[in-house]
């Protein structure tokens, strides 16, 4: 961006500009800022584990966006979804990370072949599994932002119903799932209550 020609015409300096995200952390008061992960790459969306010792965030260090786990301490992390996990289908974008209340099991909005959908994967690596069907009529799923219930029984997500945005939930290794309310904003990222009895 902001282009100038040299006086003799022969060069032009111009700002090069890169997204370069990086992961920081800050105290509740906002007094204390520090980076926590910063390279090259991008490194975005991050959520903590509930059992606290690692967090998961998105990046691009491989050339290819994936799915990461790391240390509170940074000592070690690894990869916990690559494009290899969907064998040849395309993975164009990943987020709305989210915890399992056991730590276990990682939910996501996966970006793909037109679909956007909400997919679980073990922490420790291994096949993802979608949570609800693809739809039977053809229509190409949107759904994002999964939320786990405290009990670990559910996930809420907002889903694109023709049109329409819908805060539904599904139950967790079923195909049962219930539109709980229409007409919701887009964007949004549900939150379960401690207790299990309402939805921000």
């Amino acid at each position: 961006t902001a282009p100038a020609v040299a006086p003799d015409g022969n060069r032009i300096a111009y700002a090069s500009e890169e997204v370069d995200f990086d992961l920081a952390l800050i105290t509740p008061d906002g007094r204390s800022r520090r980076t926590n992960l910063a390279t090259a790459r991008n490194e975005f969306d991050p959520v903590w584990s509930p059992i606290g010792d690692q967090f998961a965030f998105v990046t691009d260090r491989s050339g290819s966006i994936e799915i990461w786990t790391r240390s509170r301490d940074g000592v070690w992390e690894r990869p916990v979804v690559t494009p290899g996990d969907f064998g040849d289908s395309r993975t164009e974008s990943l987020g709305s990370l989210a915890f399992s209340p056991d730590g276990r099991t990682l939910a996501y909005q996966r970006g793909g072949d037109g679909t956007w959908d909400v997919w679980l994967s073990p922490v420790t690596g291994g096949t993802p599994v979608r949570l609800t069907p693809m739809p039977n009529d053809g229509v190409r799923p949107w759904r994002d932002a999964p939320t786990w219930s405290p009990d670990g029984e559910w996930i809420a997500y907002v889903k694109n119903d023709s049109g329409r945005v819908v805060l539904a939930k599904a139950r967790v290794g079923t195909t049962d799932s219930v539109d709980l309310l229409q007409d919701t904003v887009a964007f949004s990222r549900p939150v379960w209550s401690p207790d299990g009895k309402w939805i921000a």
